[in-house]
């Protein structure tokens, strides 16, 4: 495994840890293997495709200084660059990211985790609008 993504699981709540140990094998595997080696994962938490139809959280929602990644084990991965997430929030096991086109994307997310993971998506995403050169896009 990728030492960012072990720095990534070992800064999870334990229970986090657990379930990315439990049920999120297949979508850390592709992560691990196909996410670019100079794109460093700074945060992850579990995730599901769905807040409403998906209880189990089998997927991951991961954080690099240049994207947020939502990686399903189908396997499936949405990818939206930092600089055009207009707003992301986290409550109830449901996270809503905005981009800057007016889409809004809903997810499931773990009910503890997700405000403290949202909050750091917003965080990146004023960094990388503050850093963005025209290369990055």
């Amino acid at each position: 495994m990728r030492l960012d993504v072990t720095s990534a699981i070992g800064q999870a709540r334990e229970h986090v840890q657990h379930q990315l140990q439990l049920g999120c094998g297949a979508s850390l595997e592709l992560l691990n293997t196909h996410l670019p080696q100079d794109e460093l994962v700074e945060s992850l938490t579990t995730a599901a495709p769905s807040p409403h139809t998906s209880p189990i959280l089998d997927c991951l929602l991961v954080l690099t200084r240049r994207r947020l990644l939502f990686i399903a084990p189908a396997p499936r991965v949405v990818s939206w660059r930092l600089p055009a997430i207009a707003q992301v929030h986290a409550t109830g096991g449901v996270v809503d990211i905005y981009d800057t086109s007016g889409s809004q994307h809903q997810l499931g997310v773990d009910t503890e985790q997700g405000p403290d993971f949202a909050s750091r998506v917003q965080a990146a995403v004023a960094l990388a609008i503050l850093r963005d050169r025209p290369t990055d896009r």
